[in-house]
This record gives structure tokens, C-alpha cells and sequence, in this order.
């Protein structure tokens, strides 16, 4: 497996991955597909900002299979030392562990840029994500009730949070 930055030849493939995201619905917050007009604006956002990286996941069969990235958490100047950890995968590669080496993969970069914390934001009862943030030491700190309708009903989102700031100088 490579983790690597994602190129714009990434964008249709990382689109259809985060689709199947919406289209099972409670993960995106997304109601609708993404197209790809959307993804290329969405990419185009990333691509030269060093702060914010998109990274694409690529298998041992040279595909990628899912991406990461780091993004803003609020964007305001008070919260650039915060990161939100962002990352989805294909249906067909979940469950092989690609998640936990992105998650780690992030938690690296995110020291590399200097940030002081990271926030990942869950839907209530994403199961593979609450175990994979739970490895790397992120606490659940927060839960809003019922702020997220996924199309059929309304959800729970949860903020996860990971101080990093004892790790920067070491």
C-alpha cells in the first residue's frame, strides 16, 4: 500500500468513493452525489494548500481505494492549529485495516504541519470509525443530538478529539 497526494486523476475515483458514502446514508451529511464538477472545485481547494493535504490511498493492486485529508476545523484564524481528520474509503476495500493506516498516516502529517489538536466528526453509530479513533487515543468530547438528517431520519453527531500538542517536539 502507498499513501500518497492526490492527483487530479484521483477525482473521479474519489468521487464515486465518497458517493457511495451518500448513498448509504448517516455518514456524509450529504443528501445528494457529489459530480464531478463539484469534486474538481472540491480538489481544487486542496491542491495547493499546504496546510490542508489530500491524500490518496492505493492499494497493493496499484488502485486507490479510498483518501484522507486534513481540513479546516473552523475557518477562522484562531483555529488554524486545528485540523479536522477526514477519511473514506470503498465499500469493497472497508474492513482490511486500510482506515487505521490512514488514521495514522494523518496523525503524522498533522504533527509534520504543526498542528496543536485534531477533531474528527462522526455520525452517532459509525462503528468502524469509533473503533479506529478510539486506537489512536481520540476521546469522544461531544455529542449533538439529532443535528444531522441523513434522508430519512435525524442523527446524532459526534466530536472526537485528539491532543497533539505534546507530540510536536518530540
Amino acid at each position: 500500500m502507498t499513501i500518497r497526494l492526490a492527483t487530479k486523476a484521483d477525482i473521479p475515483v474519489m468521487m464515486d468513493i465518497y458517493n457511495q458514502a451518500v448513498v448509504r446514508q448517516g455518514i456524509t451529511a450529504d443528501l445528494t452525489p457529489k459530480t464531478l464538477a463539484n469534486r474538481e472545485a472540491w480538489f481544487a481547494e486542496h491542491e495547493n494548500d499546504e496546510q490542508h493535504p489530500l491524500f490518496a490511498y492505493v492499494n497493493e493492486a496499484g488502485m486507490v481505494v479510498g483518501y484522507g485529508y486534513l481540513g479546516s476545523f473552523i475557518d477562522r484564524e484562531g483555529y488554524d492549529q486545528v485540523a479536522e481528520l477526514s477519511y473514506y474509503f470503498d465499500h469493497a476495500a472497508q474492513g482490511q485495516g486500510y482506515g487505521t493506516k490512514m488514521v495514522d498516516w494523518l496523525i503524522n502529517k498533522a504533527l509534520d504541519l504543526h498542528y496543536h489538536k485534531l477533531i474528527a466528526i462522526v455520525a452517532a453509530g459509525n462503528v468502524p470509525s469509533e473503533k479506529i479513533l478510539s486506537k489512536f487515543e481520540f476521546t469522544l468530547k461531544g455529542l449533538l443530538p439529532e443535528v444531522m438528517y441523513t434522508g430519512a431520519q435525524f442523527v446524532d453527531v459526534e466530536y472526537w478529539y485528539l491532543d497533539i500538542s505534546d507530540r510536536i517536539w518530540d
